[in-house]
């Protein structure tokens, strides 16, 4: 996680002067903030910027200046884009871990529900795929008869279909969570760096003291795993 924010925060560097924003910015960001980040900046997650053509960069940069930054979604960028003096026990490091910690603990309760839920339903149907198939290839390899493995094959065909439909369904229960969550989480790690409680080059606060570094790594199972899904999901998408 901290190495792909990271990446972006560099692109994101190069295009724009530092001119810190007045205040803090909110964390959880606002909706404004994540809206901006998905529709433009997510493109350097998925390496696209470099393809698009010199008028469609030019137009995500501008809007990047003009909406991601003026909208006040990072407190300073002069902190993003390099070594400065951190102040890891400010009073805005505490309440900025604070929030954090909680937007973070309520998020991972909602995709724990979800999960218990559905991984009831998907697990009992993968367990019994699983036995159908280890049952057909010992059929196959027992040189049985083209019928029953014929009618092996089909209930296999049928649970592997029941299978597929499940985890579609589930998607569309946990997409609509983890997907704000992963970018929310790029915007609290990048303003807890903004607000020089983590350094630039410890996004993930393996290396850095102080309590927002501290809920950066008590949530690192959650940040890994929003970071695995949209990986998967940037491998899979049209």
């Amino acid at each position: 996680m901290g190495k792909l924010a990271a990446g972006i925060l560099l692109a994101l560097s190069l295009l724009v002067v530092a001119v810190p924003v007045a205040g803090a910015a909110e964390i959880p960001p606002t909706q404004k903030c994540v809206k901006v980040l998905t529709g433009d900046l997510a493109k350097y997650s998925g390496g696209r910027f470099e393809g698009l053509p010199a008028a469609e960069k030019q137009r995500v940069t501008d809007i990047l200046f003009d909406e991601f930054i003026g909208a006040g979604c990072v407190s300073d960028i002069e902190p993003l884009q390099g070594e400065v003096e951190l102040k890891p026990f400010s009073e805005s490091c505490k309440e900025g871990a604070k929030a954090a910690d909680e937007y973070w603990t309520a998020g991972n309760r909602r995709l724990v529900k979800i999960k218990q839920t559905w991984g009831k339903r998907i697990g009992s149907l993968s367990r019994r795929l699983e036995k159908v198939t280890l049952r057909l290839a010992g059929l196959r390899d027992s040189k049985a008869s083209p019928k029953r493995i014929r009618k092996l094959s089909r209930v296999k065909k049928g649970l592997h279909k029941r299978v597929q439909t499940q985890a579609r369904k589930a998607a569309k229960v946990v997409d609509p969570i983890a997907r704000p969550m992963y970018y929310s989480s790029l915007l609290i790690i990048w303003e807890l760096a903004a607000r020089r409680c983590v350094s630039v080059n410890d996004l993930s606060g393996g290396e850095t003291a102080g309590p927002a570094a501290g809920a950066i790594r008590r949530h690192s199972s959650l940040i890994s795993a929003l970071v695995s899904y949209m990986a998967n999901f940037e491998q899979t998408r049209p």
